[in-house]
């Protein structure tokens, strides 16, 4: 009855049940009450497009261990002249888009080529484009959402995990029935000076964060009563948002990251603690191994 209505007032027909939609495939599963979003086809024109179809695909998105740095990059003309004509800026732009979209798992990955788009060296191409042969090896997988559970939080930090500069990685995601349905994965603006602060930052960005998607889903009728829990894995800066005491350690902190402080004050979020081997965020600031990365990936939905 709508559609007849919407076609007689506006001249438009139904196109059936959506598949398609910006790249991304979508398929429904009723019986189980599930949607699950993927981009194989975006990824195999990805690996074509960056001449990889003959590439054996990678077992994680980076290897764990190894770093990438300003000191990779080109050093001298020869080395610039080499790198000019290197579609670098054309590939981690694409992967960003996988990265906002189905897959959460690379955004971390993404997040660190992103630094060298101005001056790429070769170490950083091969990166990239071993994120693309992971990508290769798993483009079957989908981002599977369904049902309802309480919104939940995940928010970690990796401490001066940034070679260069030595800032923190923080990230979060959360959680809504099966899958993640926000991530973040971003170099902290700050130099954090122990790794309660790193994390205390990483909070506040958390707290942030289930504020708005709290507010957006009381906007489509769905409610999310009580307190957002958002986990994390250090005590330290959980009974410092939990009791805002004063310390030498964190009287530098700067005003803007005491925000989660009355985000708790308030009930408007509970902050809790998960071992770092439960702590889901944990790919969103650093490398993982292979089996480490397939769990945090099925975690995530994937």
């Amino acid at each position: 009855e709508l559609e007849k209505a919407i076609d007689a007032r506006y001249g438009i027909s139904s196109a059936g049940e959506l598949s398609w939609l910006l790249g991304m495939r979508i398929t429904r599963d009723r019986s189980a009450k599930t949607i699950s979003l993927s981009q194989s086809a975006y990824i195999d024109s990805l690996v074509t497009r960056f001449g990889l179809d003959n590439a054996t695909p990678a077992a994680t998105p980076f290897v764990q261990g190894v770093a990438l740095t300003r000191d990779q990059c080109p050093a001298n003309d020869d080395e610039v002249r080499e790198m000019a004509n290197v579609p670098y800026r054309e590939l981690v732009g694409s992967l960003m888009y996988l990265r906002v979209a189905t897959r959460p798992d690379i955004s971390y990955h993404v997040s660190v080529l992103s630094k060298f788009l101005n001056n790429p060296g070769r170490a950083h191409w091969e990166a990239a484009k071993r994120v693309l042969r992971f990508l290769k090896g798993s483009r079957d997988w989908k981002l599977t959402l369904g049902g309802f559970s309480d919104l939940v939080a995940y928010s970690d930090a990796d401490w001066a995990g940034d070679h260069d500069d030595r800032k923190s990685t923080g990230g979060y995601v959360f959680l809504v029935g099966r899958g993640a349905v926000s991530w973040s994965s971003k170099r902290q603006p700050t130099v954090a000076l122990s790794s309660l602060e790193a994390e205390y930052m990483a909070l506040t960005q958390a707290a942030k964060e289930a504020i708005w998607i709290k507010s957006y889903l009381a906007d489509i009728d769905v409610h999310v009563h009580g307190p957002v829990t958002v986990f994390g894995d250090n005590q330290g800066s959980l009974a410092l948002a939990k009791n805002p005491v004063f310390h030498a350690r964190t009287k530098h902190i700067d005003i803007q990251h005491h925000f989660i402080r009355d985000c708790v004050a308030s009930g408007t979020i509970f902050v809790d603690y998960i071992s770092t081997h439960d702590m889901l965020a944990d790919g969103l600031t650093k490398p993982l191994s292979r089996d480490k990365h397939l769990r945090f990936a099925y975690e995530l939905g994937l």
